[in-house]
């Protein structure tokens, strides 16, 4: 009976011992599921705040701006630096991964009482998230058109648009956005638009889809890229819309550029900004490695918010932003330096007058490669010619229209041109 009795006594000191385990093992389990929810929600507040600063990164906004963004975000998300937790911006990252000006490094840190494991003597944990945000690529359209709303914002009457291994997007809402006549065709990687026709032409090689929502970026992948400041002239107004001679420099030509003496004109490398007037070349050989041309209005003391086709600009056409005319030899390609690397023609968006839309003129009877990016977001272009244009891409305009002839169009994606199109987006 004595050993009966002892038996007893040792079970019960085994279940104590065993349901203290127990107890120890639902303290930790009870706090570790609420630290585990606490750092999804740190984490939700990085991610939050790292979006915020690739924003700003995006828009090109000035160092001093991007923290300011992301700790605002992260309060949102409640987690505010200084009152319950700590935050820390990395601006330009260090990241092994995404290093440089193009990304922000979040990190979220809060200390939390333990509820349950105090009692064993683990008072507090420590939570930590990290995030990093930046400029992501997207690499499959080479051509946007930001039209919002007009018919035939896409329009092939006779002639063909390629796109090599990229897509198009369409922005517009109208029902004709997309317009091809049956002498015309579209062969690209598909074909993708807001609006319509809801039934895909004859011309239209590959897949083609409508009633596609906006991109998250909004309809101008581009919208990032600053307008340059614009300085003081070179020479007075209209100087060069007849140019005569055979280099030019970069700089500010107030009144465009205008050459059509025949000859050969060699421009060096840099940034050409036509402070009203545009640029007009017929007849003529034109080289120029490593440039871009910043189209805008002229400045204020020469005539401020003037139309592009003011009297005596360089161009023969009503409201031209930029014409190549026919018997036209260029060599072009862009800037690879500098906030405009890759683009070959920047038109200001803001430039022009209200209600008026702006056209560049691409007409040559030669061959033509134009290697860089066009920009032209609020303008068109159209082209017209029995020749071969390529462009390397990206190209986001108004509006592309081949209007006559056999017009051959070609944009380059990113594999030959080398230009990605990016966007704000969590990176790490």
């Amino acid at each position: 009976m004595k050993t009966s009795s002892n038996r007893r006594g040792a079970i019960l000191v085994l279940v104590a011992a065993a349901l203290v385990a127990v107890f120890g093992v639902l303290v930790l389990v009870i706090d570790h599921g609420n630290i585990q929810y606490r750092k999804r929600m740190a984490q939700a507040a990085a991610d939050a705040g790292a979006r915020a600063g690739a924003n700003e990164v995006y828009r090109n906004r000035p160092a001093g701006e991007i923290e300011p963004a992301v700790l605002r975000e992260t309060s949102r998300n409640g987690f505010t630096h200084g009152v319950n937790a700590t935050v820390t911006v990395v601006y330009p990252t260090t990241s092994v991964n995404s290093p440089g000006s193009n990304y922000v490094q979040v990190t979220v840190e809060r200390a939390l009482s333990n509820n349950f494991a105090s009692i064993l003597g683990i008072t507090s944990s420590t939570i930590r998230a990290r995030a990093v945000g930046g400029l992501g690529s997207a690499n499959t359209s080479c051509l946007t058109i930001t039209e919002p709303s007009a018919d035939e914002a896409l329009y092939v009457k006779s002639g063909f648009l390629t796109t090599v291994d990229c897509g198009i997007m369409v922005n517009s809402s109208g029902a004709n956005a997309v317009y091809v006549f049956p002498n015309g065709e579209i062969d690209a990687d598909y074909v993708a638009v807001v609006g319509g026709p809801t039934t895909q032409s004859t011309g239209i090689i590959g897949p083609y889809a409508t009633g596609v929502p906006l991109p998250p970026t909004g309809p101008d992948p581009l919208s990032h890229l600053q307008m340059p400041e614009v300085g003081a002239c070179n020479g007075t107004y209209g100087e060069y819309a007849n140019f005569n001679g055979t280099a030019l420099s970069p700089g500010v030509y107030c009144g465009g550029i205008g050459i059509t003496h025949g000859g050969t004109v060699t421009f060096a490398p840099g940034m050409y900004i036509l402070a009203g007037g545009g640029l007009y070349l017929k007849g003529a050989t034109v080289i120029g490695n490593g440039v871009t041309f910043v189209n805008t209005n002229a400045p204020v003391a020469n005539g401020g918010a003037a139309n592009y086709g003011v009297p005596n600009a360089v161009s023969s056409e009503d409201n031209t932003a930029i014409e190549i005319e026919t018997n036209t030899n260029l060599q072009f390609t862009a800037m690879t330096t500098g906030p405009l690397a890759g683009i070959l023609i920047f038109a200001d968006p803001a430039a022009g007058l209200p209600g008026v839309k702006y056209t560049n003129y691409l007409y040559s009877s030669s061959e033509t490669a134009l290697l860089g990016g066009v920009y032209a977001p609020n303008e068109g272009i159209e082209a017209k010619s029995h020749s071969l244009l390529t462009l390397n891409g990206p190209v986001v305009v108004r509006s592309l229209k081949i209007t006559t002839g056999q017009e051959r169009i070609v944009v380059n994606g990113p594999a030959s041109s080398g230009y990605l199109l990016k966007y704000p987006t969590i990176v790490e």
